[in-house]
């Protein structure tokens, strides 16, 4: 956090979000707190990264990460 942006209520969502049981909770809480960034605007996003994996169907243990790391210790190839 180089911005110096405070929010109870952002961290408060950003803590529920990681501690959901569902995938729908968790969808709502960063929802809300994307709301609360884009409305207070401590950042100006003007480059999104972005990536792109043509994975063939044999390669097994494979899934898109958010961050785009992938532990290949999990992934194999099934004939």
């Amino acid at each position: 956090n180089h911005t110096g942006f405070a929010s109870p209520t952002y961290d408060s969502l950003i803590e529920a979000a990681s501690t959901a049981d569902d995938m729908q909770s968790r969808f709502s809480c960063f929802q809300q707190a994307e709301a609360i960034l884009m409305d207070q605007a401590p950042v100006i996003p003007i480059y999104f990264y972005t990536s792109l994996s043509l994975v063939h169907q044999s390669v097994k243990g494979w899934y898109p990460t958010i961050l785009d790391h992938h532990p290949y210790k999990a992934v194999y190839l099934e004939e």
